[in-house]
């Protein structure tokens, strides 16, 4: 039994991990657009295509407008049922010094990169905790009798 304490521990190592890099990611994202702007956007329409499974995508394409007046369009992530409606307005951030770099602010696909590292690891690391310390009580347990 004493053997299954490692692999509980290293799956919870691993989860841990997991965890780290999904925080990595907000923070370096975070700090690389740190200085962008934000701006009032319209969606003008969608864009379609199929994914590999051959379900519908719908990515959103914004027109906004920079605060020197210049026009720019940016398309948001694609999803199998749009959150969005052609016209409807939206916040868009832009990088100033090339405001081709933008996108929708708090589009939830730029989002599931992390949560799915949070969710990963957390997962991990309470399989590792359960698995390891239910090999640990066991273990100890020979020694109580």
């Amino acid at each position: 039994m004493e053997v299954m304490i490692i692999p509980g521990t290293l799956v919870s190592i691993v989860g841990i991990v997991f965890i780290i890099i999904g925080f990595a990611h907000k923070s370096i994202y975070d700090t690389s657009h740190k200085d962008w702007i934000t701006v009032k956007g319209q969606i003008i329409r969608f864009k379609t295509h199929r994914n590999m499974g051959g379900k519908k995508i719908f990515t959103p394409v914004v027109l906004f407008y920079t605060t020197q007046g210049q026009q720019f369009f940016c398309e948001g992530y694609g999803t199998q049922l749009s959150t969005y409606n052609v016209n409807q307005f939206v916040q868009v951030d832009y990088n100033p010094n090339n405001p081709s770099q933008a996108q929708i602010k708090n589009d939830s696909g730029k989002r599931i990169f992390r949560i799915i590292f949070w969710g990963v690891g957390t997962m991990m690391v309470l399989m590792g905790v359960i698995f390891g310390g239910v090999a640990f009580i066991s273990y100890i347990s020979r020694f109580i009798k």
